[in-house]
């Protein structure tokens, strides 16, 4: 499973994450980690890494039904997610082996 450390871009600044995903056969699964929460994660991954994938987020205030679209490859991804209440970008980079997990 790959580890990807994420920030995902509120109106209410800078979020880290971790976004966790396993790609075989063109099918993602994995866990978004955000806000503090862990939910699941699932789409498609095509040869040139695009990506469809679909889950949710939990905030404070709410429980938010997402999907996005965008690049995922060995390095980074870079996400565009559309939700109920909006549209955000998440951008991450592959953590390193050995590297510590987000505090």
């Amino acid at each position: 499973m790959k580890i990807y450390d994420v920030l995902m871009n509120t109106p209410l600044g800078k979020r880290k994450g971790e976004l966790k995903a396993k790609i075989e056969n063109g099918k993602l699964i994995g866990f978004l980690s955000l806000f503090g929460h862990t939910e699941p994660i699932e789409g498609t991954v095509d040869e040139n890494g695009n990506c469809f994938l679909r889950g949710k987020f939990i905030t404070l205030m709410q429980s938010v039904d997402f999907t996005a679209d965008g690049t995922i490859d060995f390095d980074a991804l870079r996400l565009a997610v559309k939700g109920d209440c909006g549209y955000y970008e998440i951008m991450g980079q592959r953590r390193r082996q050995g590297e510590n997990d987000i505090k």
